[in-house]
């Protein structure tokens, strides 16, 4: 046997090695998208993957490097994830994961060689997917349910803007695109298709047109559905989404702007709540918009790169207590009882959020809140004091969280009764920082 015929020998046994190995390897495939990267070695009998690629796979928006660690927001919800620099930390962890606000069992994140890896099957399952081992064809599946579209409501007139509220079965993904030449914003979902009961019904001509657009078109595809709008000259939009049911609910604005503010997601003060809160959050919105200051609302998200964040929760107060926090430059050393992050230099916060720090813009909004609302109404202060929050962090310290009891009286509507004080009170606050 010539030496040339024993390295080719050699070189197809390597061959051969190398694609046995590659097959043992399992595959991950996301709504029948094959997602690279995947692991079971990290942690021993669970399977891992690169954050940004199951993010891109489902659709979902991703942030690491908040105090939160990993931030996946997808179908109204928002996943928070502590990630560890070794496979023992992310395993030994309690309560790594949470889903707006609340714990969720599962593992932590991985930080290996300067890639995020997640969990998959405790992500999965807490954003409403489902995950199988396919062991003949060496893959682990991951299904979303199929979004469909059941109601697409005609635009109301909230304040100075117009909303669109699109309601879908299960969480969607949600692509938008702004074409300035013709002033069209494209909204792309994924996956979604009409419901049967609303195929017929749902037709371009019950939208419009409106003050602020001239034409909407609602056109389903093979694969995904486009909700698009043309805005009239000197209008903008923006857009947030919120669980419904087992599904979400997705509204969009439009109003007014300057025209060179078309997304309008920059300038505007957000007004951040929880599940529990959105009633009141959305009250709020419109009694700001009655005052002539436009807001974002956004339930369950930090307010990334607002000029002003508004948080509002609910916690285990007596009735009629209120709590008022803010950031200051060396708040990660205090210890209170609310959400803590870790430490964040300014540096740090600057590189997250793209914003450079503002404590005292925070601190003054604190302060405006806490004594315009005792002044207003029958609440009485508890505390007032700056605190290591996950969501003041993220927004540079350009904002405040207010806290309510949860024993205090509410209705569906958000106990409108709070709403316009509140107005009354943030609309001097706010105006200055873009929302008029």
């Amino acid at each position: 046997m010539s030496l040339k015929t024993v390295r080719l020998l050699i070189a197809a046994v390597f061959v051969t090695l190398a694609t046995a190995y590659a097959w043992a390897q399992p595959q991950l495939v996301l709504n029948g998208v094959p997602v690279a990267g995947l692991s079971t070695e990290l942690v021993a009998g669970t399977a891992y993957v690169p954050a940004e690629a199951y993010a891109r796979a489902l659709g979902a928006e991703y942030r690491f490097g908040s105090p939160a660690g990993v931030v996946l927001l997808f179908g109204g919800r928002l996943l928070t994830l502590q990630s560890f620099d070794t496979p023992a930390g992310a395993e030994g962890a309690s309560t790594p994961l949470m889903v707006d606000g609340r714990g969720w069992p599962g593992l932590g994140a991985v930080q290996l060689r300067g890639e995020v890896y997640l969990p998959v099957k405790s992500v999965t399952t807490a954003l409403g997917g489902r995950t199988a081992y396919l062991a003949a064809q060496g893959v682990v599946a991951v299904v979303f349910p199929r979004p469909q579209l059941l109601d697409a409501e005609p635009p109301a007139v909230w304040g100075s803007f117009e909303r669109f509220v699109l309601t879908f079965s299960a969480p969607v993904g949600l692509e938008d695109f702004f074409v300035p030449s013709l002033n069209v914003v494209r909204f792309r979902f994924p996956r979604a298709e009409l419901g049967e009961a609303t195929a017929e019904g749902l037709s371009s001509s019950r939208f419009g047109p409106g003050s602020r657009f001239s034409a909407v078109a609602l056109v389903p595809m093979g694969g995904f559905i486009d909700f698009s709008l043309t805005l009239r000259p000197g209008n903008s939009y923006s857009f947030f989404s919120e669980p419904f049911g087992t599904g979400e609910r997705v509204v969009i604005d439009v109003f007014r702007s300057s025209p060179d503010d078309r997304r309008g997601d920059v300038r505007a003060p957000v007004i951040s709540a929880t599940p529990d809160t959105a009633g009141l959050a959305r009250n709020l919105q419109t009694a700001l918009a009655e005052k002539g200051v436009r807001t974002q609302l956004r339930v369950a998200e930090a307010g990334f790169g607002a000029p002003a964040l508004i948080s509002l929760r609910r916690a285990p107060l007596a009735v009629g207590v209120f709590n008022v926090y803010y950031l200051e430059e060396d708040a990660s050393r205090l210890d209170v009882p609310v959400f803590a992050s870790t430490g964040l230099s300014d540096a740090a916060r600057a590189r997250v959020t793209g914003l450079a720090p503002d404590y005292s813009r925070g601190e003054r909004l604190a302060q405006g809140l806490a004594t315009g609302l005792e002044r207003r109404t029958t609440l009485r202060l508890d505390a007032l004091m700056a605190a290591p929050l996950r969501e003041l962090s993220a927004a540079a310290g350009r904002g405040v969280l207010l806290e309510l009891s949860a024993a205090d009286p509410g209705d569906a509507t958000g106990n409108a009764s709070l709403a316009e004080p509140l107005a009354a009170v943030l609309a001097p606050l706010l105006a200055p920082l873009g929302g008029r």
